[in-house]
């Protein structure tokens, strides 16, 4: 079997072991395991004391949990450097995409076209529990037969638009010599 790539690993660092998605809003308990704020006080709420690490199952005190900032970092920069390695060279891709839109769940940047949901995802969108199985394409990819499409209907506009000047000249010529 394949050594899993580096990118991988990083990943796998980043996911919350209750949720099994990106952390988010991380928080660390007394044996030093890191979990999702909502993940933990779920699992605090919903059990009697004492509480126990779902790792490592060493008991830790709620009031000692405490917030990971930087995890929070090194999770964006992660979904970054996944979205870049999937992503075409920059000469390949057009001019038009610097301007490129935010999801209005998460705030992330657009990468993805899930097929089943027919949805325009962020990454973290797209590695959520939610699309995580989904068929999920970059954009560029999920673009590329509609394309051909527009292409085809651009050329026949620009035929129509010939014609149109063309028969427009015509009258101007012929309002001309009746003037």
């Amino acid at each position: 079997m394949a050594a899993a790539s580096p990118l991988r690993e990083l990943e796998g660092e980043v996911l919350c072991s209750i949720c099994l998605d990106y952390l988010r809003d991380s928080v660390a308990v007394d044996c030093g395991h890191i979990f999702c704020h909502h993940c933990i006080i779920r699992l605090c709420e919903s059990t009697r004391q004492p509480l126990h690490c779902s790792l490592c199952k060493a008991i830790f005190k709620k009031e000692n949990i405490c917030h990971v900032w930087q995890m929070a970092s090194l999770v964006e920069n992660i979904w970054r450097m996944k979205v870049d390695e999937e992503r075409p060279p920059r000469e390949d891709r057009p001019l038009e995409q610097s301007a490129e839109k935010l999801c209005g769940l998460r705030l992330g940047k657009l990468h993805y076209y899930c097929k089943d949901d027919q949805q325009i995802l962020c990454v973290m969108c797209r590695e959520s529990r939610e699309h995580r199985y989904h068929a999920a394409v970059l954009l560029e990819k999920a673009a590329q037969p509609f394309r051909g499409k527009i292409l085809n209907h651009l050329k026949i506009l620009k035929g129509d638009r010939d014609r149109i000047e063309k028969f427009q000249s015509t009258g101007e010529d012929e309002l001309e010599a009746l003037l």
